[in-house]
């Protein structure tokens, strides 16, 4: 509509004096638009307001002020009057006004812009609705809010308006359902038009016309659509929307957010290629001058791309807040995004100058219903399925059939989405919206709490399947299925054991994912809910003994793997008094078997072998077989590490004969090791012992295939460290320890088991052939198998405290190599009397060596012993001792030790033939 030197565009809402686009404030162009559309006729002042101010009670003098402010603009004067006021009636537009028709709509058309934004990464849906377009003639554009939609259609419509031309529509200033009729007739040109003039208008022409933000009157652009398309065999229409309109011949284009890197990505230059990454990098550099990625900016980047879902809009609200923060700093502050992502463009619509704004526009359209499912929801951080779904909203006054209503609106809104999981579809809210609804429930006290709590019982529900899929599903697919449960705990956690939360809650939830932790690796974090939770129990909260003693129990675990049998003792006797007191068989065997494998690793083998020997006598009569595996299998290693290889011998094979289930790991440990692997470890270790090299080289191996097979990797991490590594360097196999090392390394990348990996530091250093001194400190015990088990690798590892447990008798199974070793470093020493001092260590470490069965100890103890007899000039002695012994072996004799006696004795045999074949040249 043109009249003086001006031109007013409706549907660009732009007023032009000649080329020139004039400031206009949007209440002053409402009422331009509403007096031009009826120049020539008076229009009441009530009038007016009720179609600038439609859902606003003002007062008369805010016409007034517009109408002023309008004036100025259009510089109404003596000379040149546009608009007249109407005493006591209202406002009379009386220049004379000219309409241009819809034919010649192209022509202005031509100049506008095809985006307010970029459209990095959108080539191929760009291209791909282009192609829907002239196949279909209805097109929704279905995304969430700043997903880049309107940006997206308009680009299309310029890309086929050579051969057809478009027409756009802006529905966000529609505000009531009758109103988006007359806002299509402004659009093409007709000025306030009824229906069937506006079908009239459209039945000949060849036109795409652009519904743009159809999302709060999608019935009304639904039955508008129908509609158009009947009477006008030429028109396409595209709509875009935050929900499909559901209408006769919709063709809906999901528009998702741009592509984010994968977390893999460290490089500037790799993540740069992606189009969330590009776009936001783009936009900084407008925002701040010289503003470069760097490689230290990836990592919090991909964080905040993917927490704002990759929606183009939200990445530009970041990225205009370079000025004020690094992207670090946003990454950090992702919880305050909404009063952080608050400034945009001034000129862009309301809904689209902040992040807030844009949620607000979609939450308005929803029903009270989908407002309470979408705060109940918001709680959940990870996808969940519809019986998950009902489960949270239990107590909100919602019947199944309206949960299952209200999901699927949600989802159609963008504001949900659904993906496959597993056999199931999984329903998730994006990051923002999540956040988004957490906020709108907190407004609510009372809701809350109750939402909360609900929330709290459901992830106990939906963890009550944990321990039974684990004993038949396979680790990776038992991971796959449950660790998505993760982000759900940690955040009812969060809550029970705040300020208003349910404390007995969150006790029966760690229980409930106890075993998560474990597989998982997160033991540390465990070990933090779990001394919360005691220090709840100790401050009086209302919970059982039985709760406390299951607490205690799933601490030792977690400390025992932390830091070592020292730091567990504490939480698994107090779990052992109680199952105890209250005669619980299977929690008693549990405490049991954690308490004695901590005594083992702190070095008190006659402590573990005392409570054995209690522990027996409680379950003597109770039938219990699993009870009886438990004390067999951590009763054998108490027996082996005091000394006694056969007894030991005996127990771990009782283990190993029991029937072994392909998958099923026994969960009857508390420190949860597969009973069979740890049989397996200490039958490897006393089969060596007793001089069965090679067949103790195929049992370690055989314990890490099984805890390999079954995914445990605490077992497999026990089985490396105490049986493949120190069996393959006894050996003298070094690429079979370097092997065993490197697959410690791989299943502790995260260092997620301090214990285990102070035990990879020491045998890293041994293969590096570093001094103990110059190895890892660092949660390396000063007594016990770890220490005992290195010196009998490396010398050098032997301190005084480990001779003053041997001369105690404390550390059985070693004292016959320390006895050895201190009679090398007597040789060494090399002072008077040193050689009769290594003998008399020599000879007692062997008769010690005999006594235990133990062929490998006795066998180094001979072969020093005979090297000294040998230099000592008592070479026949020295070669009947050890040929003694070497005739013993039945296997290994490529293994070191053997390999290094039958040279010694070969030497020696050959010196004893010259010998005699001198004393014969002699005597003749």
């Amino acid at each position: 509509m043109s009249f003086g030197s001006f031109r007013l565009l409706p549907f660009q809402r732009v007023l032009l004096e000649g080329d020139q686009p004039l400031k206009l404030g949007s209440r002053a162009f409402d009422i331009l638009a509403a007096l031009l559309e009826r120049a020539g006729e008076t229009i009441g002042k009530a009038e007016l307001m009720a179609r600038v101010w439609p859902d606003t009670v003002v007062e008369e003098a805010n016409l007034r002020v517009h109408v002023a402010a309008l004036r100025k603009v259009l510089r109404c004067g003596q000379q040149q009057r546009y608009i007249e006021n109407v005493a006591g009636r209202g406002y009379c537009f009386i220049a004379p006004v000219q309409r241009r028709q819809a034919a010649s709509l192209p022509a202005a058309r031509a100049g506008w812009p095809i985006t307010v934004s970029t459209l990095a990464g959108r080539g191929e849906a760009l291209a791909q609705l282009e192609a829907q377009l002239q196949e279909h003639r209805l097109v929704s554009l279905v995304g969430a809010g700043g997903a880049g939609k309107t940006a997206l259609a308009l680009a299309a419509a310029h890309a086929l308006a050579n051969r057809l031309p478009f027409c756009f529509a802006d529905l966000s200033t529609v505000t009531t359902p009758g109103r988006l009729v007359p806002a299509v007739a402004l659009a093409l040109g007709l000025g306030v038009q009824p229906l069937p003039a506006v079908l009239q208008h459209l039945r000949e022409r060849s036109l795409l016309l652009i519904l743009d933000n159809c999302e709060h009157v999608i019935d009304s652009a639904a039955a508008f659509a129908e509609q158009a398309l009947q009477h006008a065999p030429q028109l396409r229409i595209l709509a875009t929307s935050r929900e499909a309109l559901r209408a006769a011949d919709e063709w809906v284009h999901r528009l998702p957010g741009l592509q984010l890197p994968p977390r893999t990505i460290t490089t500037a230059h790799d993540a740069l290629r992606w189009p969330a990454v590009a776009l936001f990098a783009e936009r900084a550099g407008a925002v701040r001058n010289g503003f470069v990625l760097r490689d230290e900016d990836v990592a919090p980047l991909l964080q905040l791309c993917s927490a704002l879902d990759g929606l183009p809009l939200a990445l530009e609200l970041a990225a205009a807040r370079v000025d004020l923060f690094s992207v670090q700093e946003m990454a950090a502050r992702l919880d305050e995004r909404f009063q952080l992502l608050n400034r945009g463009r001034r000129t862009a619509p309301p809904r689209q100058q902040s992040l807030l704004a844009s949620l607000d526009w979609s939450y308005r359209t929803l029903t009270a219903a989908e407002q309470r499912v979408l705060q109940r929801l918001s709680l959940w951080r990870s996808p969940f399925d519809m019986p998950m779904a009902c489960a949270a909203m239990q107590g909100a006054g919602l019947s199944a059939g309206a949960i299952e209503d209200a999901i699927v609106s949600l989802s159609a809104r963008s504001l949900l989405y659904t993906c496959k999981g597993g056999d199931t579809l999984v329903c998730g809210l994006p990051d923002t919206v999540a956040l988004y609804g957490r906020q709108q429930l907190a407004m609510d006290e009372a809701q809350a709490q109750a939402a909360h709590a609900q929330y709290a019982q459901a992830c106990i529900t939906q963890l009550a399947q944990l321990e039974a899929d684990w004993q038949c599903q396979p680790a990776d697919v038992w991971r796959k299925r449950h660790a998505p449960m993760l982000p759900n705990v940690r955040s009812a956690l969060a809550w029970c054991f705040g300020p208003q939360g349910d404390a007995n809650a969150g006790m029966a939830l760690l229980l409930a994912s106890g075993l998560l932790w474990v597989e998982m690796l997160l033991l540390d974090e465990q070990r933090q809910w779990l001394e919360q939770a005691l220090e709840r129990v100790a401050q009086g909260a209302d919970s059982d003994p039985l709760t406390e003693m299951k607490l205690c129990s799933a601490l030792g675990n977690a400390l025992f793997h932390l830091h070592g049998g020292d730091a567990s003792a504490a939480a698994f006797a107090r779990a052992f008094a109680i199952a105890e007191a209250n005669g619980d068989l299977h929690q008693l065997a549990l405490a049991f078997s954690g308490l004695c494998s901590g005594f083992v690793m702190a070095g008190d083998y006659a402590a573990a072998l005392q409570l054995g020997e209690r522990f027996q006598a409680g379950i003597r009569y109770a039938g219990s077989r699993d009870a009886q595996l438990v004390h067999d299998r951590v009763t054998a290693m108490s027996l082996h590490l005091s000394g006694d290889q056969r007894g030991a011998e005996r127990l771990a094979q009782q283990v190993m004969h029991q029937r072994q289930s392909a998958q099923r790991r026994t969960r009857a440990s508390a420190v949860h090791y597969d009973q069979y692997v740890a049989a397996g470890v200490v039958l490897a270790r006393a089969r060596w012992l007793q001089g069965y090299p090679e067949h103790a080289q195929q049992l370690a191996d055989a314990a890490v295939a099984r805890a390999r097979h079954t995914g445990d990797r605490i077992s497999e991490c026990y089985a490396l460290t105490a049986a493949a590594f120190p069996v393959a360097w006894w050996n003298g196999e070094l690429a079979g320890a370097a092997a065993a090392l490197r697959a410690l390394a791989e299943l502790n990348a995260e260092r997620s088991h301090p214990y285990w990996n102070a035990w990879g530091e020491r045998y890293e250093a041994l293969l590096a052939r570093q001094s103990p001194a110059a190895g890892p400190q660092h949660h390396s015990p000063r007594r016990g198998p770890q220490i005992e088990t290195l010196l009998t690798l490396d010398g050098r590892y032997l301190d005084a405290e480990t001779v003053g447990r041997v001369e105690a008798g404390q550390a059985g199974w070693c004292a016959p190599e320390v006895l050895r070793l201190q009679g090398d470093a007597a040789l060494a020493d090399g002072q008077t009397g040193a050689a009769r001092r290594a003998g008399h260590l020599y000879r007692q470490a062997l008769d010690l060596a005999r006594s235990q069965g133990a062929l490998a100890w006795e066998l180094r103890c001979a072969t020093s012993l005979s090297a000294l007899w040998h230099r000592e000039g008592s070479t026949e002695a020295a070669c009947e001792l050890l040929d003694g012994v070497l005739a013993r072996f039945s296997e290994g004799f490529g293994t070191a030790d053997l390999q290094a006696a039958t040279q010694l004795l070969a030497r020696m045999e050959n010196a004893a033939v010259l010998r005699r074949a001198r004393r014969r040249d002699t005597a003749a």
